[in-house]
């Protein structure tokens, strides 16, 4: 048995460590509530309803407030008797506009269109996503994703002429109700939302055919942003992942009274998209 001395050391690191652990994982859900998850998420949207979006981009050394519109996006949430939820979203944007104020300004001018559908269950889990890629008006697809549930994983499969390497399947664990979104589609609501909450998600590219874990948290509470006619106080959402190039930032706005996003940056490799909803 150890001195004495040396037990009540022992104890007293422990009490420190465990009440750390408390802090950090235990206390935020306490104090601000669970963050949300996709049955939230789905339950919370408004039903055979769709929203429409424009994509804005700014010049990367000018100001920041500086935008112009580059394309526009149409978001639907449909409902089926079983339960079953669905999320569809069609984006279109012009690829020479995008990358206009970015070394790659020279390359291509066509209007590229991203379909994308995101199933979920009766109980909130992920049942399958589709996306595709093509420029606008053509059939062939330059880029397809597919997703499905295995067991405690969800598999993706990416196949088309903008993969350097060929078909590809990847699969990542997947807790129940967990966060997936497309990074192309900007969610309709985000319900429930306390400064404070954090949170993992997986965000599909439909552009690139990866999957990068983000980490969320609701950093501040009634961020004003104009919004039609009027300024409406907003929760601010921070999202950051780590792409391989370093650590990458995003912010969404969702409408302090009911969730109801009205701004979503994606960060690209050269450029910032912004998808702000159309009153």
């Amino acid at each position: 048995m150890p001195p004495r001395l040396v037990s009540l050391g022992i104890l007293v690191f422990w009490a420190v460590s465990a009440s750390s652990l408390l802090v950090r994982d235990v206390l935020p859900d306490l104090l601000v509530g669970p963050p949300p998850d996709l049955r939230d998420i789905a339950r919370a949207g408004e039903r055979d309803a769709s929203s429409r979006w424009t994509l804005l981009v700014g010049d990367p050394v000018g100001d920041p407030g500086d935008l112009r519109a580059v394309g526009q996006a149409t978001t639907e949430t449909t409902s089926r008797g079983d339960g079953h939820v669905r999320f569809g979203s069609t984006v279109t944007f012009d690829a020479g506009a995008l990358l206009e104020q970015t070394p790659l300004r020279s390359a291509g001018g066509e209007r590229l269109e991203v379909t994308s559908v995101l199933d979920v269950d009766g109980s909130g889990n992920l049942s399958g996503l589709r996306s595709e890629v093509r420029v606008e008006g053509d059939e062939d697809s330059l880029l397809v994703l597919e997703g499905h549930l295995e067991d405690d994983s969800i598999a993706i499969t990416a196949r088309g002429p903008m993969l350097i390497f060929g078909k590809r399947t990847f699969r990542f664990p997947y807790q129940a109700r967990g966060m997936v979104q497309n990074a192309m589609a900007p969610l309709d609501r985000i319900p429930g939302l306390h400064v404070g909450q954090r949170w993992e998600s997986r965000v599909v590219s439909p552009l690139t055919g990866r999957v990068e874990v983000v980490h969320v948290e609701v950093t501040d509470r009634n961020v004003m942003v104009p919004w039609g006619d009027e300024l409406v106080p907003t929760f601010l959402l921070v999202s950051r992942m780590n792409t391989g190039m370093g650590e990458a930032r995003a912010r969404t706005w969702a409408r302090a009274s009911d969730g109801l996003v009205l701004r979503q940056e994606v960060p690209l490799v050269l450029v910032t998209l912004m998808l702000e909803r159309q009153p």
